[in-house]
């Protein structure tokens, strides 16, 4: 690899596999919030997956809003789906209207739960990461987890399987920048100032912005630029939600990789296609060869 560039990855649900690790989350969740609304637990379950439908028949119509902001397309995550889904039980039910009480119910049944949530790796991450072997010391995985200490374990598990010794307890905190926030839409950031001349892609097909606003986001990946002495379309950014991952670093000029799967919004798969700076990724193996772009 050249030594002016620069490589991130997201990494839940870019290299895990969300689908296979959701459902004991999900029991969990569900049973909490069928008690909430004192709805037996099965017909709860049963409606969510109606509204689940909905949300996929119209994925224009359906996003996780944040704070106000629309910030990532409901379909695009097994979590989001369940959120967006319960957001419109609790509609129907006319229970927690107030966004802020419903936003902290959602917070608070998401914490209590998201632990029984299984890692379960996509089929190829190992050899994946096999092939990044050479390229660690311009790799990192931007993640909105919280504490990245999760993340660590995860990447240690992965690593152990994979027959890959570098990347240890030296590599890890150096190389995995947590809370990134990437769902924020804020301008309130060391790089703000940056970001205000454009505020938002238009995508045909999709009747809202996709809000650039990222400043927390922008901050992690502006201080890795720098740090490693690059320009914009030097860096390669690969992930699998692209409002979150992608979006920002794509409009700053990066080269971005959606990694696809069968929820991804038919409108992004149309308009990635005619990006020069933009691929779809069907595959994790995939990823090295993006990298060497």
């Amino acid at each position: 690899m050249a030594n002016k560039r620069l490589c991130v990855s997201d990494f839940d649900g870019t290299w895990t596999d969300e689908d296979q690790g959701a459902p004991p989350f999900r029991v969990g969740f569900t049973t909490a919030l069928a008690r909430v609304v004192n709805l037996d637990a099965g017909e709860l379950v049963a409606r969510l997956a109606e509204y689940e439908k909905e949300i996929m028949a119209e994925p224009h119509r359906h996003a996780w809003v944040e704070e106000g902001w629309p910030v990532a397309p409901s379909i695009a995550g097994n979590y989001l789906r369940l959120r967006r889904a319960s957001e419109l039980l609790l509609d129907h039910l006319d229970r927690f209207p107030s966004p802020k009480v419903r936003a902290e119910l959602f917070h608070g049944l998401f914490g209590d739960h998201y632990h029984l949530t299984r890692t379960v790796f996509r089929d190829g991450a190992g050899e994946t990461l096999r092939a990044l072997q050479s390229e660690l010391d311009c790799l990192y995985v931007v993640t909105n987890a919280r504490e990245p200490t999760v993340t660590h374990g995860k990447l240690r598990e992965l690593s152990e399987r994979a027959g890959v010794s570098s990347i240890d307890g030296s590599w890890l905190p150096e190389h995995v920048c947590g809370d990134a926030r990437k769902h924020r839409v804020t301008l309130e950031a060391e790089g703000s100032t940056s970001l205000e001349a454009t505020s938002h892609l238009s995508i045909p097909g999709l009747r809202r912005g996709v809000w650039l606003w990222r400043g927390h986001y922008f901050d992690v990946l502006n201080r890795l630029r720098i740090k490693h002495g690059v320009a914009w379309p030097q860096i390669r950014v690969v992930g699998d939600i692209f409002e979150l991952d992608l979006a920002l670093p794509f409009a700053l000029g990066a080269r971005v990789a959606l990694l696809a799967n069968e929820f991804t919004p038919p409108y992004e798969l149309e308009f990635l296609s005619r990006q020069e700076n933009a691929r779809i990724l069907r595959d994790i193996r995939e990823i090295p060869a993006f990298f060497q772009e």
